[in-house]
């Protein structure tokens, strides 16, 4: 028994003295734009629009998934405006890190539209959907290329409902001083109610998440603020009496006529 311990006591020694081989160090990619968002974007024409061409667009990433607002996805932005990219993938914000700047190899992969506006993503087998998620490992690592970090994107501040325009699209803003008007109602339980939080977790919903649309006013353009159920800040109340005012960071985006923005988490909420 003695020689039996003292075997497994030298065993234990020697693996806590083991070596191990460091994970391998983040190398920064550089490539070359030969595009803009802007330009790449008005690639798209009705209905699918598959990239035949060697492009490659660059972008920073000015979104994060991190409080579950966002979904397998993520948005870049250059100078010229931001595209939303399918990556299907979740915890996205731990590999593409807000700032940093990606290289996007375009050949092969698809613009489509949903709502109106105009995201990247691979072919889809539904015709419902115009793009569908990179969720292959191996069409992520061919087409999406890790730049350096820099600092967080800035957002673009807008202090009047004329300044938000399309070419914003998918880019960071705050809204400065929009007017809260209420939340759209709901059921929840079987009963229709007005929407007090930001969504509804499955928690609080019988095992379903709702997502949910908070209704602002922006001089004469309506902004919805729209959340997923699933976001870490669903179950949060709306911190804003309505006809009370509040400053508003997230990326814009928009559904056919009506503007939305999606928050990164509830720190984009700044009440006045």
């Amino acid at each position: 028994m003695k020689k039996i311990l003292s075997i497994l006591s030298l065993m234990i020694f020697m693996a806590g003295c083991a070596e191990f081989e460091a994970p391998d160090r983040y190398t920064p990619v550089t490539m070359e734009a030969n595009t803009t968002i802007k330009a790449f974007k008005a690639l798209y024409s009705t209905g699918p629009t598959k990239i035949v061409d060697d492009i490659i667009i660059s972008g920073v990433v000015n979104s994060s998934d991190k409080d579950g607002n966002i979904y397998r996805t993520l948005y870049i932005q250059d100078e010229t405006g931001g595209l939303e990219v399918k990556v299907g993938k979740t915890g996205l914000y731990n590999i593409y890190k807000e700032g940093m700047t990606l290289y996007i190899k375009a050949k092969d992969l698809v613009l489509g539209a949903y709502g109106g506006v105009v995201g990247l993503g691979a072919a889809s087998t539904e015709d419902k959907y115009e793009t569908s998620y990179l969720d292959v490992q191996h069409m992520i690592d061919t087409h999406i290329f890790k730049g350096e970090v820099g600092e967080k994107i800035q957002p673009k501040v807008l202090t009047s409902g004329t300044e938000v325009k399309d070419a914003l699209l998918g880019t960071l803003v705050t809204l400065q001083g929009v007017t809260y008007s209420g939340g759209d109602n709901v059921t929840i339980g079987g009963k229709l109610v007005p929407l007090t939080t930001w969504a509804v977790s499955s928690s609080k919903n019988e095992g379903n998440a709702l997502s949910g649309n908070q209704n602002f006013s922006f001089g004469g353009t309506k902004i919805v603020v729209r959340s997923s159920g699933y976001a870490k800040f669903a179950d949060e109340e709306v911190a804003i009496q309505e006809g009370g005012r509040a400053n508003l960071t997230g990326i814009l985006t928009k559904y056919y006529s009506t503007y939305q923005l999606v928050l990164l988490s509830v720190d984009g909420v700044e009440v006045l």
